[in-house]
C-alpha cells in the first residue's frame, strides 16, 4: 500500500533540500547537525521506499543516496542495488505520469548513475535516453541545460550500438543547432535604437556560441555548421576581440581535417580572415597563429598546417602550372635583413623558401628570425615592414637552419640578385660551421635578361608588372618568392626548349667563400672565440670609443678579420673590423 500523495509531496520537498544541500545553506544548522539530519532521512527512506510511488520523491531519494557515494567501482552491492532501484522507479513513474519535463530533468541529473552505476542495463537506459532526447527537441529549455545534457552523455551516445538511439542523438543535435541559430538570427534583426543591445547583445552571441559548440566531438559537422562557426567567431571578434574568437575560427580548420580539399571556398574564407588578423599577433606568421590557437593534441600538426597554407596560397591554386617547367628541383629563396652588409654585422630577419619539383610545389616555409640587434626604423617603415617587436620572441637563425638546410641542400637555389641572398646565407651558415660551397645559386636577373631582353628595368617588381603578376605585399620574403615562381612560369610558357642545364649555364653564380677561424691576430695580440676583451675602436665617424666585448665568431675577409661579438657597452651584438681596432687588452 502506498503512502498518501500529500505526504509524499511534502517529504519530497524535505529530501530535495537535503539532497542538494539547500537546507544547509538556508538554515542555522551547523555541519554536524546537517549530517545527522541527513542520516536520519536516509534511514527513513530505507524503511519506507517500497511505499513510494511519487516520481519526484523517488528522484530526490535517489539523489540523496547517489550524491553521497564515491566512485561506482567502490559501491557495495547494497548501495548499487538501492541507487538503481530508486532511479528505475523514478523514471518509470515520470513516464507513467506523462511528466516529460520531469523525466528529462531526472535523466539529466542522473548522469552518474546512468553512465557508471547502471552501465550494464543498456536496454533500460536506451529506452529512457530515446524518450529524453525526443523531449529535449520539443521542450523549450535553456541552451545551457541542453548543452550540458549532450556533454554528460556524449560518450554513451557515441559508443552505443543502438542505431535508433544514435539516430535520435544526431537528430537532436541538428534540431537544437537549427533552433539556436534561428534565435540568434532573429535577435540580430532587433533595432538597437528600440532595444539597446548592451547585455542583450551577449545573449544573441551566446546562442550562436552554443550552437557552434554543440556538435563538436559528437557528429561530423556539416558545411552549414562550419560556416556558422566561422561567422560566430567573426561576430565575437568584432564585438569583443581577444584570442577566444580566433581559437573558434581555427577550430573550423580542425573540424575540416583531413579533407581540406573538399571545401576550398570555406578554407579560403577562414585563412583570409586569419591573415587579416595577423597585425594583432605581434609578428607571428599564419602558421604560428594556427598552431598556437589549436586545441591540445590537435590534429593540426605541422604537415596539416603546411597543407592548408599550400592549398590557399596564390601560387598553388593548381599543383602544376601551365609553363613547360624543366625536370629538376628548384628552391625559390629570399631573405629580408637589417641592412646590406653581413660582413658589417647586418643579419637576416626573415627567410622564405618554396620548393618546386617538375613544376609542382612540394614544400614551402617562411620564418621570422631574431637578429639579436635592432632593425633600422627606415627598413621597417619603407621596405619590409618587419619591426623589432615582431622578431623579439622569434628563434635565432641557427635554430631555424636545420629546416632550411633540409629544404635547399638537394635543390638549385633561385634568388633575385642572388649574390645578396647568398652572402647573407653564407655568413649565417658559416657561423654554425655549415658552408654553402656545395650549393648552386641561380640569379633570376640573369635568367630574365636572357629570356626577356626587352625590359629596361630588371627589378622583381617591374618584371612582375610587365607579366601582370600581383605584387601587393612585396618585400616580405614569402611574397617575393611567390613572385619569382610565377615569373619563371611566364618564362617557361614563352620558351618551350628550356632545360635544367641551360638554366645553370645562364644563371649560375659563384657562391661567396666565407672563411671562419677560431682565432686571429689583432695589433700583435692573438684573440680567440669565447674570450672577453676591452678594445679601443674607431667608429664609422672615426670617433675613438672603448668597448668591452665577448667574441662569438671571427670571419676572415680578404686581408682582414671581422669580429662578431657581444658588446657589453651597447648591450647587444656588434661586428668590429680588425683594421679599426687600435688597441686591445684581454680581460
Amino acid at each position: 500500500m502506498m503512502y498518501p500523495r500529500e505526504y509524499q509531496k511534502e517529504l519530497a520537498k524535505q529530501i530535495k533540500g537535503i539532497a542538494f544541500n539547500v537546507i544547509l545553506l538556508k538554515s542555522t544548522f551547523d555541519k554536524n547537525e546537517f549530517l545527522s539530519y541527513q542520516a536520519s532521512m536516509r534511514s527513513k527512506v530505507l524503511a519506507e521506499k517500497k511505499a513510494y510511488d511519487d516520481a519526484e520523491l523517488l528522484f530526490y531519494s535517489h539523489q540523496l543516496f547517489s550524491k553521497s557515494t564515491g566512485k561506482a567501482s567502490s559501491l557495495s552491492e547494497v548501495e548499487r542495488s538501492l541507487i538503481i532501484d530508486l532511479a528505475e522507479r523514478a523514471l518509470i513513474q515520470y513516464k507513467a505520469d506523462q511528466n516529460w519535463l520531469g523525466h528529462l530533468e531526472a535523466v539529466a541529473n542522473m548522469s552518474y548513475t546512468l553512465n557508471f552505476v547502471m552501465e550494464e542495463n543498456n536496454n533500460f537506459i536506451d529506452e529512457h535516453m530515446i524518450l529524453a532526447l525526443t523531449n529535449l527537441r520539443v521542450i523549450d529549455l535553456n541552451p545551457f541545460f541542453c548543452e550540458n545534457f549532450i556533454d554528460d552523455y556524449s560518450n554513451y551516445f557515441n559508443k552505443t550500438t543502438n542505431s535508433n538511439l544514435k539516430e535520435q542523438f544526431h537528430l537532436s543535435i541538428n534540431v537544437l543547432f537549427e533552433n539556436w541559430v534561428a534565435i540568434g538570427e532573429n535577435m540580430l534583426k532587433i533595432d538597437p535604437k528600440v532595444v539597446p543591445m548592451g547585455k542583450f547583445e551577449l545573449d544573441y552571441l551566446d546562442y550562436f556560441v552554443r550552437a557552434s559548440d554543440l556538435p563538436v566531438g559528437n557528429i561530423t559537422l556539416t558545411e552549414e555548421m562550419l560556416r556558422h562557426k566561422l561567422r560566430t567567431g567573426i561576430l565575437l571578434d568584432e564585438y569583443d576581440g581577444g584570442t577566444d574568437p580566433i581559437y573558434m575560427i581555427v577550430s573550423v580548420l580542425e573540424e575540416m581535417h583531413p579533407k581540406f580539399e573538399d571545401n576550398l571556398e570555406l578554407l579560403n574564407e577562414v585563412i583570409d580572415y586569419l591573415n587579416n588578423s595577423l597585425i594583432y599577433w605581434e609578428g607571428m606568421t599564419l602558421k604560428e597563429v594556427i598552431k598556437s590557437c589549436s586545441r591540445f593534441n590537435s590534429v593540426l600538426d605541422d604537415a596539416s598546417v603546411d597543407k592548408i597554407i599550400y592549398l590557399v596560397s596564390g601560387v598553388s591554386k593548381q599543383k602544376k602550372l601551365t609553363g613547360n617547367w624543366p625536370k629538376g628541383r628548384f628552391a625559390f629563396f629570399d631573405v629580408e635583413t637589417t641592412g646590406l652588409h653581413p660582413e658589417g654585422g647586418d643579419k637576416i630577419v626573415e627567410w622564405a623558401v618554396v620548393i618546386v619539383e617538375d613544376g609542382e610545389i612540394v614544400d614551402r616555409e617562411q620564418m621570422l628570425v631574431n637578429p639579436m640587434r635592432r632593425i633600422p626604423p627606415r627598413l621597417t617603415q619603407e621596405v619590409h615592414g618587419i619591426s623589432d617587436n615582431m622578431v623579439k620572441d622569434k628563434p635565432i637563425f641557427a635554430d631555424t637552419s636545420i629546416r632550411l638546410i633540409s629544404m635547399i641542400r638537394e635543390s638549385v637555389i633561385v634568388a633575385h640578385k642572388a649574390n645578396f641572398d647568398a652572402r647573407f646565407l653564407g655568413y649565417e651558415l658559416g657561423k654554425i660551421q655549415k658552408g654553402i660551397q656545395s650549393l648552386k645559386f641561380i640569379d633570376s636577373i640573369k635568367i630574365a635578361k636572357h629570356f626577356h631582353r626587352s625590359s629596361a628595368n630588371y627589378s622583381l617588381g617591374n618584371l612582375c608588372h610587365q607579366f601582370g603578376i600581383d605584387t601587393s605585399g612585396a618585400h616580405r620574403a614569402m611574397k617575393d618568392v611567390e613572385m619569382m615562381y610565377l615569373l619563371f612560369d611566364e618564362f617557361f610558357k614563352k620558351n618551350q626548349a628550356i632545360n635544367y642545364h641551360m638554366l645553370l649555364e645562364i644563371g649560375l653564380i659563384s657562391t661567396p667563400k666565407i672563411d671562419l677561424v677560431a682565432a686571429c691576430q689583432v695589433n700583435n695580440i692573438m684573440v680567440t672565440i669565447g674570450l672577453e676583451y676591452t678594445i679601443s675602436y674607431l667608429s664609422k665617424n672615426n670617433e675613438r670609443t672603448t668597448r668591452k666585448i665577448r667574441i662569438d665568431n671571427i670571419i676572415r675577409k680578404n686581408n682582414e678579420y671581422i669580429l662578431e661579438a657581444y658588446c657589453y657597452t651597447r648591450l647587444n651584438k656588434r661586428s668590429f673590423l680588425s683594421s679599426r681596432i687600435i688597441g686591445i687588452v684581454e680581460d
